[in-house]
């Protein structure tokens, strides 16, 4: 086969695989009816899906940077273009740090350090429930 057509094949693949993995992280959501990572066999099956969804997108970059010749960049920027937009509306599968950082963030929006108190402290806020370590402040660096 020539590297055109493998180049080709990597680029229809890449959007593909990054949508399903968007779907994946969305049909969770709608199976549990959280955003808790709390496991379970809905989350195993989709963070499974989502995962050999990012495998296979690996494997589609790994192939078109093998493939690619000087006037393959503009399809490539544009498939990396539509990738990056699918992956922007995923939600987290396997990893609530993202929900921590936003618990973070609030605490400082409302005046609270989040090195002295635990996302706890925000109170009745919706993120207190994704965050997984409510009453444990952020570690400071020494």
């Amino acid at each position: 086969m020539s590297r055109s057509r493998w180049l080709r094949i990597a680029l229809a693949v890449a959007p593909v695989t990054a949508f399903i993995y968007t779907a994946a992280s969305w049909m969770r959501l709608y199976l549990t009816g959280s955003l808790e990572l709390r496991p379970s066999v809905p989350l195993t099956w989709c963070s499974a899906s989502g995962s050999l969804a990012l495998a296979i997108l690996g494997a589609r970059c790994v192939i078109a940077y093998l493939t690619v010749e000087q006037g393959d960049i503009k399809r490539i920027l544009k498939c990396s273009l539509l990738v990056h937009g699918c992956l922007l509306l995923a939600i987290p599968l396997q990893d609530s740090d993202f929900f921590v950082y936003l618990s973070h963030g609030t605490l400082v929006a409302h005046g609270l350090n989040p090195h002295v108190v635990g996302s706890a402290a925000l109170g009745n806020s919706p993120i207190v429930a994704l965050s997984p370590w409510r009453n444990t402040p952020s570690p400071t660096v020494q």
